[in-house]
């Protein structure tokens, strides 16, 4: 008997109901192959199994062959045959065509739908599906009925273009669908990794691809080393204290870095007297990381969704929980630690009361009174401003349209790409203060990367599942871990790099 992929998908049905046992429900040669080996202690299977000993080329060679189905222009129906099938298939023509029409069909409304799913607007013959199938580092994509591609195709156009992703109506957080996908098929295979599930010979398969180590026989910790930087990228979005000040890089939980503290000391000497010797001066600046970590559960229905779909979740989620913590730890001194709210406190010195009564009566002279508090230095390092979106929107926004003509564009767009005002970059963040309230410091002007150090231990990101802890709720749990510390050690006082503007 000359086996066929219709063929074996249907007699696969049937012996998986005959044995109790699920139905198959893999796509690829591999999963045909792994499926028959648990037939084959119930089954000798002609030409496929004979005495318990699969035959894995041959199951490999069956699962290549299958029919095409071609809608016309007109709308009439058209059967062919794959031509690289045309030898093998002499004789049998006729009886694929038949059973293969209707599964195909259904095949194509499915794929048909999976597109309409995904935002693609049209309708695709079953030639031009047929044909997009294609072969890249060893895995097919664009197979008739497969809502994955789908999936893939609509990633990368959101992506590319920055509209939002119809599952999650949010922009994509990943550059492409691979990524994305890589990342959500590793944390999968090490929550279940020890399990057989629908999709785990694909997930092998897109985790091999990518590159990532780990070990699908156990459900043990995974460090997903190619997404650190992405996760990076991340924070950068949503974690203004990564950008204002830069990430130093820790070898271990704790950094020591000598600062010089004062310069050699310089006098006036008569003739022939002799000059005093002097030193400059060291201190040194001190960064103990400690841990910070996230948790979030996940019911285990998940393993059935696509993995672009999960990572583009919980990565958001993680994101932006890590970096609202690390804003609120460095700009108001929260969750145990010394920010910028602390240390930032003596109006005159190192803070300039606008004596408000309101946001819309600050003035630009205002602004720029504060940032004159600044010593030389600062401006010397590069100054940025760090506020909410609600005041540049409210505040410097309006300052920008009040000064009419090229040079209210100029002080809005600044010289750069990024948010400016004037020749300062702005760093928006929402732990920044969003309305008004007597006294509270509504802006940030400074040196952030001279006056202070965000140190990260070098390969403390990491994330970690567990498929055992929520076991009664059926449930895993993702982990994220990191080691920092933060310090503000040239802020506060009558040379700080750092200086307040207060309401």
């Amino acid at each position: 008997m000359k086996w066929n992929q219709k063929s074996l998908r249907k007699n696969f049905s049937a012996w998986a109901k005959d044995l109790n046992i699920r139905d198959f429900e893999g796509d690829s040669a591999e999963d045909a192959v792994a499926f028959v080996k648990s037939l084959a202690e119930h089954y000798d299977i002609p030409g496929l199994v004979k005495n318990g000993e699969v035959d894995e080329a041959a199951v490999k060679s069956a699962w290549g062959r299958k029919t095409v189905r071609i809608v016309a222009d007109a709308g009439e129906e058209v059967i062919v045959e794959d031509p690289a099938m045309a030898e093998e298939m002499d004789g049998e023509d006729e009886e694929i065509k038949e059973t293969d029409e209707d599964e195909l069909t259904k095949a194509y409304k499915q794929y048909r739908k999976a597109l309409k799913n995904a935002g693609q607007t049209g309708t695709p013959h079953m030639k031009s599906v047929h044909e997009a199938s294609q072969t890249r580092g060893g895995m097919t994509f664009g197979k008739i009925g497969d809502e994955r591609s789908a999936k893939m195709k609509a990633y990368e156009r959101a992506a590319k273009s920055g509209t939002p992703l119809r599952g999650t109506g949010k922009a994509a957080i990943f550059d492409n669908a691979e990524k994305a996908e890589a990342m959500g098929a590793a944390m999968r295979l090490t929550v279940m990794g020890a399990h057989p599930y629908a999709q785990k010979s694909m997930d092998e398969k897109i985790v091999t691809k990518a590159g990532s180590a780990f070990n699908p026989a156990t459900g043990g910790a995974l460090v997903f080393g190619e997404f650190s930087t992405e996760m990076i990228e991340l924070f950068d979005q949503y974690g203004v204290a990564r950008q204002a000040v830069g990430v130093t890089q820790m070898q271990s939980n704790q950094m020591t870095i000598p600062r010089m503290a004062s310069d050699v000391t310089v006098y006036d000497v008569g003739e022939n007297d002799a000059i005093t010797a002097s030193d400059e001066g060291y201190d040194n600046v001190t960064l103990n990381a400690t841990k910070t970590a996230a948790l979030k559960r996940l019911p285990m229905e998940l393993l059935k969704f696509a993995a672009i779909d999960v990572v583009d979740i919980v990565g958001r989620s993680m994101a932006r929980a890590v970096g609202k913590w690390e804003d609120e730890s460095y700009i108001n001194g929260s969750h145990g630690r010394t920010g910028l709210d602390t240390l930032v406190a003596t109006t005159g010195t190192d803070r300039f009361d606008s004596n408000s009564g309101g946001w819309a009566s600050i003035t630009i002279s205002d602004v720029q009174s504060a940032i004159g508090l600044l010593p030389g230095w600062a401006h010397a390092e590069g100054v940025g401003i760090m506020c909410s979106s609600a005041f540049y929107s409210t505040v410097l926004d309006t300052f920008a349209f009040n000064a009419g003509g090229n040079s209210g564009n100029d002080l809005k767009t600044g010289f750069g790409g990024m948010t400016m005002w004037g020749q300062y970059p702005v760093f928006i963040s929402e732990s920044m203060p969003s309305s008004y309230s007597d006294g509270q410091n509504v802006m940030y002007i400074g040196a952030f990367k001279a006056a202070s150090k965000f140190g990260l231990v070098s390969g403390s990101e990491a994330f970690a599942t567990s498929d055992q802890r929520y076991f009664d709720q059926d449930q895993f749990a993702v982990r994220y871990t990191q080691l920092w510390d933060i310090n503000l050690h040239d802020v506060g006082g009558s040379n700080s790099g750092v200086v307040a503007l207060q309401a």
